[in-house]
């Protein structure tokens, strides 16, 4: 199978990897914990009729930064600051597990009108 595409973005002074695969319909994807350390088969198969991008959270493989996050708060707005910059909002279906998709649940609570759907697989507590 082919490997996905690697591009990089720069998230509070640090750097961040996006992996992309596949073509059609966009759907982001946020790793739980551990982050992606690799490609999984999981995204093989949404890539196969849906362009997959997946970016990295700061401290998780693939990326740095998260030192410089003071609360929760904080990495909601990284979160919201990734999928911009790796063009995940604005009528794009999101997926999120675990943590991942607490911080996607989160993001599509403040910012509804630039998420289309989310869904979440084993999503940790989500914070009020």
């Amino acid at each position: 199978m082919d490997t996905p595409s690697v591009t990089r973005i720069s998230i509070s002074g640090g750097s961040s990897c996006v992996w992309r695969k596949g073509k059609g319909e966009v759907i982001g994807f946020r790793a739980g914990c551990g982050g992606l350390p690799k490609w999984i088969p999981f995204l093989d198969l949404l890539a196969d009729k849906n362009e997959v991008i997946v970016p990295a959270i700061p401290g998780f493989p693939g990326a740095v930064g998260h030192n410089n996050f003071d609360n929760h708060l904080d990495w909601i707005v990284a979160v919201h600051d990734i999928l911009k910059k790796s063009n995940l909002l604005n009528n794009t279906s999101l997926i999120g597990s675990g943590p991942g998709g607490s911080l996607i649940a989160e993001v599509a609570a403040l910012w509804p009108n630039e998420v289309k759907n989310i869904s979440l697989i084993s999503p940790w507590g989500i914070s009020s």
